[in-house]
């Protein structure tokens, strides 16, 4: 994965004159930003603001909710958009974190050239962490629901070159995507994970998210099993905490 360009635009983002400064041409895509979550995702009312992060194969659309020194990429499911992670981002924001809610190739404004719909989503995680690194993050952590969970630990099984990520966190992903079983890679996986898994989801079994959990090499493992629903339907429903939510976990997971 080799990171080309970052151009980020409205609030917050003052840095944008050496942040375009890092390649020679800015392309003809990026002089027109994507349209804000705020703009995307009809109804609401949180300000935020949008970017592109341009890898060798795509230039991705990412959305920006919050500030802070800890920062966490949100990778949304198949078929659906970053929207679905809005109210999760919201309340991230509340807790001083910044978002940066990644769209895969096909989806929001994103355009892709080429490669997997998750290995090229994994050089984009990698590259978005790469920039929040530049911007005073902390703490990066990508978290994603269903196959951009899988997107999620595929870019987690590269960052052993990278040390860019914090930690990982999978909410029930698809094990095998695109020719890639996490499985295989979760031997290469070394910081916290955290994983959530539905009893009766149609994707992924707990017996299999499980098995998971045994092959990572990371010393940090949480495995939620008791949820409910499929990727971020899990959010809201019961952790295996006391008195916590899934989403109550993972917040404290990301925020560390």
């Amino acid at each position: 994965m080799t990171l080309r360009t970052f151009v980020a635009g409205a609030a917050g983002l003052a840095l944008l004159a050496s942040l375009t400064a890092c390649s020679p041409e800015t392309p003809a895509a990026e002089q027109t930003l994507p349209r804000t979550p705020t703009e995307a995702c009809l109804g609401v009312a949180q300000e935020s603001s949008s970017m592109w992060v341009t890898t060798d194969d795509g230039t991705f659309d990412v959305g920006l909710i919050g500030e802070g020194d800890v920062t966490a990429i949100l990778v949304h499911q198949l078929n659906e958009n970053s929207c679905g992670w809005f109210p999760f981002a919201t309340n991230l924001a509340e807790e001083g974190v910044r978002v940066m809610l990644l769209s895969l190739c096909g989806y929001g404004e994103t355009e892709c050239t080429g490669g997997s719909l998750t290995g090229t989503g994994a050089d984009a995680v990698l590259a978005a962490a790469d920039w929040a690194r530049q911007n005073g993050a902390e703490r990066v952590v990508v978290a994603g629901a269903s196959i951009g969970g899988t997107t999620a630990m595929i870019a987690a099984t590269h960052d052993a070159d990278t040390g860019l990520l914090d930690g990982v966190a999978d909410l029930s992903s698809p094990l095998v995507a695109d020719g890639s079983d996490i499985r295989r890679g979760a031997p290469s996986i070394t910081i916290p994970t955290f994983l959530a898994v539905g009893r009766g989801d149609s994707v992924v079994s707990v017996s299999e998210m499980h098995e998971v959990a045994d092959a990572l090499a990371s010393t940090e493992v949480t495995l939620l099993d008791q949820g409910s629903g499929h990727g971020w339907e899990m959010l809201n429903g019961p952790g295996d905490a006391s008195d916590q939510t899934v989403g109550d976990q993972l917040t404290a997971f990301i925020v560390g």
